[in-house]
């Protein structure tokens, strides 16, 4: 061993004391620190102290642990220890089928008893090795495969959430998004309706960061174009689909979710660009935001978030929109970015911080490119490279009266890379 180098822990169970005793003596040297115990009962006791074991020898019969045995030892320890290499000793003539259950919960090397002392220090080498050689193979794969899967979620991601909004007279519809990892969970889509000049405006978030919140968004995205289709196709309920049905049906279509999923908020706006008119309905997203000059006005009418409660009702709420009104759609990680506050210290944006740096931005330089310009000054503010949870904005501002009405009747959504 290289001089400095500091001794491995061996955690042996065998309740053969004699056994126990030799093969202490026999590996205890400068490269092993041994830990002996006759039976799991006592391992688990001391291991419950903090030590974590480099290493591990276990023998299959343990009397003191009946009914209990070696194989219940090797899976708690590899349950316990991930990158513990095993190695099991067993003292049977009948060996093959104990080997091959050995290596399928966890263990490495399989020995048959007798065995000598620098015969277990070979194999307890090799089982090292091999373990070590198994975990940066399985390492790689995770990896590849991790790596294969965001690049096809954040395909897929590109088709929900377009780069560019939909034209609908009157309405000036801007849009930015920033993740916090390689993929998103937030997600908005834009649906128009040329004949009557409407269009639906969706945002929502897979709460969490990664791939699975940017799974559950695409879900989202698909059962949301899926019904447009449908409603608008057959005629079911009109060209332009009520934003609280819209919400039950895919609440249902997304009911039940995984008990440890925290569920998916979802904002839906049904605007008409003529008589400006706005009816909403929303899963538990955060409160869309009029500025109206100097006033603000919150729209807090909500329900629950989508997939968590079985025929969830959601209601709309509406209101009129004025010329020179500004429409601010966002996420909930945009009012959880940290910006300095008062003595130096740091607090989240909150609704009340949000209002104050957008009025700044629109000061500075109007309305233009507001979203970006908004998320590109919160991460200045931050002080951090990133965002530490996905962040949209959305905005919908009134510049003038609709134009003359289109004579296409298709339903278009926005436009993707």
């Amino acid at each position: 061993m290289t001089e400095g180098t500091p001794r491995r822990t061996l955690l042996i169970v065998d309740d053969d004391e004699e056994l126990l005793r030799s093969l202490a003596f026999g590996l205890s040297t400068d490269r092993w620190h041994c830990l002996c115990f006759p039976s799991w009962k006592e391992a688990s006791q001391r291991l419950g102290t903090g030590i974590e074991p480099n290493a591990a020898i276990v023998d299959l019969h343990l009397v003191h642990d009946l009914p209990s045995s070696g194989f219940d030892v090797i899976r708690g320890l590899a349950n316990r220890f991930p990158t513990l290499p095993i190695l099991a000793l067993t003292g049977y003539p009948d060996y093959q089928g104990a080997a091959k259950r050995c290596i399928e919960i966890g263990a490495v090397q399989f020995v048959r008893k007798p065995i000598e002392i620098g015969e277990l220090e070979e194999r307890l080498d090799q089982a090292i090795w091999i373990h070590a050689r198994h975990r940066k193979a399985l390492e790689a794969e995770q990896a590849e495969r991790k790596a294969a899967e965001e690049q096809a979620a954040e395909s897929i991601q590109h088709i929900f959430c377009p780069d560019e909004s939909p034209f609908v007279g009157g309405l000036q519809i801007q849009q930015a998004s920033e993740p916090a990892a390689t993929v998103t969970g937030d997600y908005y889509d834009y649906a128009s309706f040329p004949v009557g000049q409407e269009m639906l405006v969706a945002i929502g978030d897979a709460q969490g960061p990664g791939l699975r919140a940017a799974l559950n968004a695409h879900l989202v995205g698909g059962a949301w174009r899926m019904l447009l289709k449908i409603t608008g196709e057959l005629k079911i309920i009109g060209e332009v689909p009520d934003p609280a049905l819209l919400l039950g049906v895919i609440n249902e279509f997304l009911f039940p979710r995984d008990a440890e999923d925290p569920g998916i908020t979802l904002l839906i706006l049904r605007i008409n660009a003529r008589t400006r008119r706005v009816s909403y309905a929303n899963a538990g997203h955060p409160f869309p935001l009029v500025f109206r000059g100097d006033r603000i006005e919150e729209l807090s009418a909500t329900g629950p978030p989508l997939g968590l409660r079985d025929h969830a009702i959601y209601r709309n709420g509406e209101f009129d929109l004025k010329e020179g009104d500004l429409l601010l759609l966002y996420s909930d990680g945009v009012t959880s970015v940290e910006v300095p506050a008062e003595e130096d210290e740091c607090a989240q944006l909150q609704g009340e911080g949000l209002v104050r740096e957008v009025r700044s931005l629109i000061q500075e330089g109007r309305t233009r490119n507001l979203p970006a310009r908004l998320l590109r000054h919160l991460l200045r503010q931050s002080g951090k490279p990133h965002f530490e949870d996905d962040c949209t904005v959305v905005t919908i501002e009134v510049t003038r009266s609709g134009g003359a009405e289109p004579e296409q009747s298709r339903i278009g959504f926005g436009q993707s890379r």
